[in-house]
């Protein structure tokens, strides 16, 4: 059984917002953009608490419900009281009035009907979320609700209830050696997703008629020996989380959907792919909806599975779907070379994206907006550089976006004119603008004071560190402005500052040239204006 689809309405910052699942999704989106109350109103959903806090209504109207609805397919004959068989689609709405326990209720030849609870709670799959918060004081205790509950409660039930009056230390053993065999699973699979085989797993299981059972976990592995998982690293907490997911789903259920958040936190980019590669391999018996900055995740995962989330100027999230007239553009797609799908989509916002040439570029254009007034951040605007001038990179970068329906604007230098006009030529519809700067590079439209000075403080404070002395600064009055500034600017630098490579530096120059304008109120270019205003318009 698995969620199709949900459509979420009222609920926190979503007033409307409707989303498609696949077997493994991935959410992305710039923070505050509504993915984490996706992931909790999927929680409420499932977990059908009542809402008693204002803050859980759009705008804290609490005269409005919030709704949820979700469709579900692969539903096997769960459903035969309502007259759905396996093929169908069951679709089922969970109203929410403030303070009031949920509404449930199936919709049947477009007709709506009421759930009672008892009923509800037999047809849903079971559901876990894993907040970017970790806490294996919640999830790894023997409670109704906890993952290490849910694997664990259910098999001494069994053992409890189907041995009948069998002495209590038969009892204790046949707990015990199910529970090892258990530990024994989710040890197999930690070992596959640290890639680590002499990992083990310890436990003690404590059985008290009156307190209940208590099975504390310890980990071994070549550096430490019986240390609790709860006071091992956040990468090592992740992987224990996702191989209680595995090991649950191997032996309760295939109806369960895991939804985590964040899933790299604290993981270095190897325990990242492994991280990644598990849980597509956990996809292929159960669900997975995950939220993600990782740029691995994006990188090595499905293009189709991802969701892109985008604020609009109205506060509205819009979520943006990969989409290709032509099936065979996938792949072809996949095979960019040069170019990672991360590069693209974790830009920024998504509702329009400045494709430019270089770092200088990328890390200037934000302060360009904040010099005119414009918090680009808050209006989803992104800035994407292609890493040099290298124009099939741009339209690469561009056929990314166009593959989620993502507009973007191309800002090439003056010697790109040619390139500029085949892009405008291949008339792609989410590219609404290519320029070209008519003055030259992006160090044309920089101010040569505040050019000058960055780079000099830059530069000798990097010689002074080896030594070198009696430096003579650039001046202002060295550069001819008739003619290219970026050259010129090379040459001096390679003059006076030996072993600085100008390259380099300007990975800081559009950073720290934008911040100085800002503080000292200086608008950039008309030109370069002219460009942040279409942007916005398009944004809009």
């Amino acid at each position: 059984m698995r969620i199709k689809s949900v459509s979420i309405k009222n609920f926190r910052a979503l007033k409307s917002l409707s989303l498609n699942f696949s077997n493994m999704t991935v959410i992305i989106g710039e923070n505050d953009c509504g993915k984490t109350s996706v992931m909790l109103a999927l929680e409420i959903f499932f977990e059908g608490r009542k809402l008693n806090d204002p803050a859980d209504y759009f705008k804290k109207i609490i005269t409005n419900p919030v709704v949820i609805e979700a469709d579900f397919e692969n539903i096997g004959d769960k459903f035969t009281d309502y007259g759905l068989g396996e093929k169908d689609k069951a679709t089922i709405r969970r109203t929410y009035e403030f303070d009031k326990s949920a509404v449930n209720q199936i919709l049947i030849k477009g007709k709506w009907k009421n759930i009672p609870q008892k009923k509800f709670d037999s047809l849903r799959p079971d559901f876990v979320l894993v907040p970017a918060a970790r806490n294996l004081e919640s999830q790894g205790k023997m409670t109704t609700t906890s993952l290490f509950g849910k694997l664990f409660r259910p098999l001494i039930k069994q053992v409890v209830e189907g041995e009948g009056a069998e002495s209590a230390e038969e009892l204790r053993k046949k707990i015990r050696f199910g529970v090892t065999k258990r530990i024994n699973d989710l040890q197999s699979a930690m070992r596959e997703q640290l890639n680590n085989p002499v990992l083990s797993l310890g436990h003690d299981i404590k059985i008290d008629p009156l307190k209940g059972i208590d099975i504390p976990v310890e980990m071994s592995d070549e550096r430490v020996d019986g240390i609790p998982i709860a006071n091992r690293g956040a990468g090592v907490q992740n992987s224990f989380i996702l191989g209680l997911f595995r090991t649950y789903a191997k032996y309760e259920t295939e109806d369960f959907i895991l939804a985590i958040e964040e899933p790299e936190n604290s993981l270095h980019p190897r325990a990242q792919r492994e991280m990644m590669w598990a849980m597509q391999d956990f996809s292929h018996t159960s669900q997975v909806i995950c939220t993600t900055h990782s740029p691995v995740f994006l990188d090595i995962g499905r293009l189709e599975d991802n969701i892109v989330l985008r604020r609009k100027s109205d506060g509205a999230t819009e979520p943006s779907y990969f989409c290709l007239e032509s099936p065979d553009d996938v792949n072809e797609l996949r095979d960019l070379l040069g170019v990672r799908v991360s590069d693209a989509l974790l830009g920024g916002g998504g509702n329009c994206t400045l494709i430019v040439e270089g770092d200088t570029e990328l890390y200037a254009y934000p302060h360009f907006f904040h010099c005119i007034g414009i918090n680009s951040r808050s209006l989803g605007l992104s800035i994407v550089s292609a890493g040099g001038g290298d124009m099939k990179k741009m339209l690469r970068h561009a056929r990314v976006l166009r593959a989620y329906g993502l507009p973007c604007i191309i800002v090439v230098d003056k010697d790109k004119l040619d390139d500029a006009r085949k892009i405008e030529a291949r008339n792609m519809p989410n590219v609404k603008s290519v320029h070209t700067l008519t003055k030259g590079a992006i160090e044309e439209y920089l101010p040569l004071e505040i050019m000058v000075e960055v780079i000099n403080r830059i530069s000798l404070d990097e010689v002074q560190e080896r030594g070198q002395k009696n430096v003579k600064p650039i001046s202002k009055f060295d550069i001819d402005q008739s003619k290219p500034v970026e050259n010129q600017l090379r040459q001096l630098v390679d003059a006076r500052y030996l072993g600085v490579r100008f390259d380099h530096m300007k990975v800081h120059l559009g950073e720290e040239v934008g911040k100085l304008m800002v503080e000292r109120c200086i608008k950039p270019d008309e030109e370069i204006i002219t460009i942040l205003k279409k942007a916005v318009e398009i944004a809009k």
